[in-house]
């Protein structure tokens, strides 16, 4: 039987404002936190039906342009259009950042179905869109990344800011500059869980068996939590660094003791909304069990 299968394409050009000459440092840390970014995001946004890959188009002298692609391949049918794209949601993320300026929100309040107004620490309330406030506030490594995207052309003396322009079937959907004042603000990491309406956390520590690791990137892992299929990123960088480097090795029994925070939606009167999926992050890997090679102790 014939597959069907439809692409979304989108662009998004990187303009570093300043010097035609760049550090490569520079260039390479905004670049890998741009991809880790948008790979969260994806994770987030699409089904398992679908799957994205980001392509660097094309490199412009005139300050530094970058142009990125994301294509989103879905192999049944369309993607749904009330489905917030990619780069589009990344851009929505990145104007809540630039709004909560390096503070936690003030406050948060629910304007409707589809909408959130978010008041930051000046007292100045925007509305964004509720997908976009959601997958940014349970989503602790996304917040990271981005604080690394701006560190890095911050802590660059030759850089004068940074532009983010997308773009959809090649038309221009909104451009986010971002002025040396802004740079240092959102380089400093926040408490977007704060954005999270509604909802309760709980942290364990647990043994979780993996089924499928990301020895690259910083992707979700997936793993069985008991007899429950879960997918979680990874907030221990030591651990993370280790496994990047081979330092440690995987057998299709391997088990991590880990610290597992689990947060969950519930309703006015503090019951779990059931239909409702809880997001997992692991904070902290103890230990590595390895039936066949060996138990390993980090900490």
């Amino acid at each position: 039987m014939l597959r069907l299968a439809n692409e979304n394409i989108e662009t998004m050009t990187i303009k570093f404002e300043g010097s035609s000459d760049i550090d490569l440092e520079t260039l390479s840390d905004v670049l890998k936190s741009t991809v880790n970014s948008l790979k969260i995001v994806a994770d987030r946004t699409l089904n398992e039906n679908q799957y994205c890959k980001f392509k660097l188009k094309d490199v412009r002298k005139g300050s530094i342009i970058l142009d990125i692609a994301s294509v989103v391949i879905s192999n049944y049918g369309s993607i749904l259009p009330q489905v917030p794209t990619i780069i589009s949601t990344f851009n929505n993320i990145l104007n809540i950042k630039k709004h909560l300026r390096g503070n936690d929100p003030k406050s948060v309040e629910k304007i409707n179905a589809k909408n959130i107004s978010i008041e930051n620490i000046q007292g100045n309330k925007q509305t964004f869109h509720i997908d976009s406030v959601n997958i940014y506030g349970s989503t602790e490594g996304l917040e990271k990344e981005l604080s690394k995207i701006f560190k890095a052309i911050d802590k660059d003396a030759e850089r004068k800011g940074i532009s983010f322009l997308s773009a959809n079937n090649e038309k221009i959907n909104e451009q986010i500059d971002f002025s040396n004042v802004d740079l240092s603000a959102c380089s400093k990491v926040v408490d977007v869980s704060k954005l999270t309406m509604n909802s309760e956390e709980s942290i364990n520590d647990v043994v979780l068996r993996v089924v499928k690791a990301d020895f690259y990137g910083n992707s979700k892992w997936t793993f069985f939590l008991n007899n429950q299929r879960i997918e979680a990123d990874i907030q221990d960088e030591v651990f993370l660094d280790k496994v990047h480097h081979n330092e440690i090795l995987f057998d299709g029994d391997t088990k991590l003791k880990v610290s597992l925070k689990i947060k969950y939606k519930i309703d006015e009167y503090g019951i779990p909304i059931e239909n409702e999926k809880a997001t997992y992050s692991v904070l902290l890997v103890t230990e590595v069990i390895q039936n066949r090679i060996g138990t390993e102790t980090l900490f």
